[in-house]
């Protein structure tokens, strides 16, 4: 498989259209994001997402996040939200925070490797809300390198681990923050901080007090 690298600053349009082209037939592609570069798919394509963990030898215990385009994406695929999320989302979304909540019954679970919670986020990347916004459907995501191996922020460092093995990488510079996201699961109503990295602790125990 040949890997086309397109610079989006360039050919936005172009760029665009490839990406929704591959998702819509089945392909795995790399985006930028605000925080590092990701791997995304079609959210609901059981071939796609394995070929997800497949490239990077990921762990089937650890499940893929969706990538969303509004608060009304997310309350599509998640149930039972505490009201809490509404005020974490209005400070922090679009941005680097990966929220957990209960799934609705008819998102499958190889989605979410069996779990009853998926994480979700809204990033603040120009060009993949566009993405999101044309293809009308969360996608599912991770970060775009072999598990356990630092995350990329450049598009040179994702053609030199799977080139021939994605068919498209789409460069959007640097990554603006170069560092994963906070990931918190509030799926209870309470906190608990799974990973924390741009947005810190403190910020988040604010919405608790």
């Amino acid at each position: 498989m040949k890997t086309e690298l397109i610079n989006i600053s360039d050919n936005f349009e172009l760029a665009l259209n490839k990406a929704v082209k591959f998702l819509s037939e089945g392909f795995v592609i790399a985006v930028p994001t605000d925080t590092v570069y990701g791997l995304v798919c079609d959210f609901e394509d059981y071939d796609a997402i394995n070929k997800i963990f497949e490239l990077k030898k990921r762990s089937s215990e650890k499940p893929l996040i969706a990538f969303c385009n509004s608060i009304q994406t997310i309350q599509s695929i998640c149930e039972n939200i505490p009201e809490v999320f509404y005020k974490i989302a209005d400070k922090f979304f679009p941005g680097p925070l990966t929220i957990v909540l209960k799934k609705r019954s008819n998102i499958p679970d190889y989605i979410t490797c069996g779990f009853n919670t998926i994480g979700v986020r809204i990033p603040d990347n120009q060009f993949l809300l566009k993405l999101l916004n044309v293809v009308k459907s969360p996608l599912a995501s991770t970060s775009a390198n072999i598990s356990g191996e630092q995350s990329p922020i450049s598009a040179n460092q994702i053609f030199d681990t799977f080139n021939n093995s994605i068919p498209l990488i789409l460069d959007g510079g640097l990554s603006k923050l170069k560092i994963e996201s906070t990931v918190i699961d509030i799926s209870d109503g309470n906190l608990k901080i799974l990973r924390e990295s741009s947005i810190k602790k403190d910020e988040l125990l604010e919405f608790w007090k």
